[in-house]
């Protein structure tokens, strides 16, 4: 079927790269460099689509962690400390959450966070500290993202309300079999366990095909049309 695959020019790899990629967050130099600069402890903040919890003590402490309602506190997640003897932890923003209930544990002591001052109390008068969400960037794509396991995460922004799935030879071509879910308004991923070696796909919205723009590895199919393609890495 592809036989006749080819690459698309680097010019039109570029143009469509630009034209369609979304604004970036914070990249990982810049976080390094924020988090390393913190000299004080103070409530929660956003960075790109991460949020960066910090932690002081006037006394000596060995440990300091921090446990979600969402995760219904199941999960620790531990601090470090940064140069200046901060202790940080750098979170990223959950899907479809915009708002984080949260508790923290100080070698074993739970509490909530002294330095965030929106609290809220159960029934019994526990204080929760929550922080809520607001001004997040969009998601910056870049597609596929090859994670464990061979599996591949495919994102696609459009307006909210349409009906995506995505066909390729991984899915013997079925337009209807992996429906991608809106996520976020106007954000659709999936993510699909694909075998190792080249592959090709493209989108279907409401039925009609997009070549994927958030992926520049863009060949033709035999009859000279674009089509997306990917390397699932052995």
């Amino acid at each position: 079927m592809f036989g006749k695959l080819q690459r698309f020019s680097i010019a039109t790899l570029f143009t469509l790269f630009f034209c369609f990629s979304p604004l970036y967050g914070i990249d990982n130099l810049m976080m390094d460099l924020t988090v390393g600069n913190i000299k004080k402890a103070g409530p929660p903040r956003l960075i790109g689509r991460d949020i960066i919890f910090t932690f002081s003590a006037s006394k000596p402490i060995r440990f300091v962690g921090l446990r979600f309602k969402h995760e219904n506190y199941k999960i620790l997640h531990t601090y470090v400390r940064n140069r200046n003897g901060i202790f940080l932890l750098i979170y990223p923003v959950p899907e479809n959450l915009r708002e984080l209930t949260y508790r923290i544990v100080e070698d074993g002591i739970w509490m909530a966070d002294p330095f965030n001052p929106d609290v809220k109390y159960n029934d019994s008068g526990t204080a929760f500290s929550f922080y809520e969400i607001k001004d997040l960037p969009k998601l910056a794509i870049v597609n596929p993202k090859i994670e464990k396991n061979s599996k591949a995460t495919f994102y696609l922004r459009i307006a909210s309300g349409h009906v995506v799935t995505i066909t390729g030879d991984f899915n013997s071509w079925d337009p209807f079999i992996d429906k991608l879910k809106e996520q976020e308004p106007g954000l659709y991923g999936i993510t699909l366990k694909v075998l190792p070696g080249r592959h090709y796909y493209y989108f279907l919205i409401d039925g009609k095909k997009l070549i994927d723009p958030y992926n520049l590895d863009i060949r033709e199919d035999y009859e000279g049309y674009a089509i997306s393609s990917f390397l699932m890495p052995p």
